[in-house]
């Protein structure tokens, strides 16, 4: 199987982006631009190497820019783990600080 699976700290991302555009920008523009994060999650999910690879965040993370933002994810089982969607402006370094990409994943 192929595709992607989020964190729990991916889905808690993009529920905050969602609930700030909302606020900021109105329903009808951030319903818009969570639809298009999502169709980047869905290629990332068949192409886990596209990318560019931070091993200083974790030896197998990559980040792809959207808009606004950056997709953080690895490859994970037979498709691509989304570990975190952070604005662009954000400590990156600091968010992955002792962090562990698949601590927020359930397990089967």
């Amino acid at each position: 199987m192929s595709g992607y699976v989020l964190s729990g700290d991916a889905d808690a991302d993009l529920q905050y982006i969602f609930s700030f555009g909302i606020v900021t920008w109105g329903e009808k523009r951030a319903t818009k631009y969570i639809y298009d994060i999502y169709e980047k999650l869905n290629l990332v999910g068949f192409n886990a190497d596209i990318g560019r690879a931070r091993p200083e965040f974790h030896p197998f993370v990559r980040a792809l820019p959207h808009s606004s933002h950056v997709l953080f994810f690895m490859p994970w089982r037979s498709g691509t783990l989304i570990v975190r969607i952070l604005h662009g402006a954000a400590d990156h370094q600091r968010a992955f600080e002792g962090y562990d990409p698949l601590a927020s994943v359930a397990a089967d």
